[in-house]
């Protein structure tokens, strides 16, 4: 149970998340494969920068592992009916001086127009808002990335201005807070808010 004194962000630790169809676990070496592939589709990546080597894949899955570790949310594997179909969930990040964190996720061509995003990305969110709902959540969007714009407009995400994020300007689309909080928080090591 939270408590009002010193809420905790163990996202992590709430894995696996159902969801109707989906089912979101910590990733996994075990998943590098099917990452490594994805990461490697120049029209998955098309709104990221570039495409990454397997190399580059690996380092990423223990870049993500350290985040839950670290500060107790990160990227989380999506499956459907135990088969890996991508990535969702949120990392921590420090925007405008204040502790967001952010939705973010990738999926495989073949995931694509069925809800998948929409569907993980709402258990998600609704699981930050539980665990820490004065931290904000937003999702940083490339004005490009329509799909990505649909997504975040299905949640109830709004456009909320533009901010530099990886040398490239984004759409910063802000989540609705949670009834009852006010995102004025900030993050401490382990994931804790004072």
């Amino acid at each position: 149970m939270l408590s009002t004194s010193e809420p905790r962000a163990a996202l992590c630790d709430r894995l696996p998340l159902h969801t109707r169809r989906l089912v979101l676990r910590r990733l996994e070496m075990s998943d590098l494969d099917a990452v490594a592939a994805m990461l490697a589709d120049p029209l998955v990546m098309r709104h990221f920068p570039r495409t990454l080597t397997r190399r580059e894949s690996e380092a990423w899955l223990l870049r993500n592992a350290e985040r839950c570790r670290r500060d107790g949310t990160a990227l989380f594997a999506v499956t459907l009916d135990d088969v890996w179909i991508g990535d969702c969930g949120l990392v921590l990040r420090r925007l405008d001086a204040v502790d967001v964190l952010e939705l973010g996720y990738h999926f495989r061509r073949d995931a694509w127009g069925h809800g998948y995003a929409t569907e993980a990305a709402a258990a998600c969110v609704a699981t930050a808002h539980a665990d820490v709902p004065h931290v904000p959540v937003v999702a940083l969007i490339r004005s490009a990335n329509i799909a990505s714009r649909r997504v975040a407009a299905r949640l109830g995400f709004a456009v909320g201005g533009a901010t530099l994020h990886a040398g490239v300007v984004h759409e910063r689309w802000d989540a609705p807070a949670p009834a009852g909080a006010s995102p004025t928080g900030r993050w401490h090591p382990k994931g804790t808010l004072q």
